[in-house]
């Protein structure tokens, strides 16, 4: 998979040098495999699109209404992700994975993840948002565990508002 365009430059606690994505960058939290611990203390090793990250701070905030959505709670939610099955994110009980059609035109991996994730116990839901791609097939055993969330908008308040709806 190509790496993601990364624009903002910052120096993490441990004094490495390191480009962090846009959106993520405050503060100089430092997101990339090579840099251990963001300055949070948030250890996460993959790299994240500022339209993914944006969307997972809405679905945090639809997890969690009335509550505000803190930069902390993002990069745990990230880091928790990368810790089950290397995930977009995890929130709570739940695995969200943000599916944009350049990198998921092949739905093999996007299967056989979803599967994975279906055997786990500690996950009680799954929540796909699919931009640019279909749904694809799911074991009808657990298929009321998996929320897909279909769109072409890359409007992140459209995608926000498709995903509430899909989750009921």
């Amino acid at each position: 998979m190509p790496r993601r365009k990364r624009e903002a430059d910052a120096s993490c606690r441990n004094g490495r040098q390191c480009r962090a994505p846009v959106g993520l960058a405050p503060g100089g939290i430092c997101l990339l495999p090579f840099a251990p611990v963001c300055e949070k203390g948030v250890n996460v090793k993959s790299i994240h699109s500022r339209a993914e990250v944006r969307w997972i701070a809405g679905v945090l905030k639809l997890f969690h209404p009335g509550h505000d959505v803190e930069i902390a709670g993002g990069l745990r939610a990230l880091s928790d992700g990368d810790a089950c099955n290397r995930s977009d994110a995890r929130i709570d009980a739940a695995v969200v994975e943000y599916d944009k059609e350049l990198f998921h035109g092949d739905v093999g991996r996007d299967v056989r993840k979803t599967d994975a994730l279906l055997r786990r116990t500690d996950i009680e839901r799954i929540v796909r948002l699919r931009v640019g791609c279909k749904p694809f097939p799911v074991d009808t055993n657990c298929s009321a565990r998996v929320v897909f969330v279909c769109t072409s908008s890359r409007n992140t308040v459209e995608q926000l508002r498709a995903t509430a709806e899909a989750m009921g």
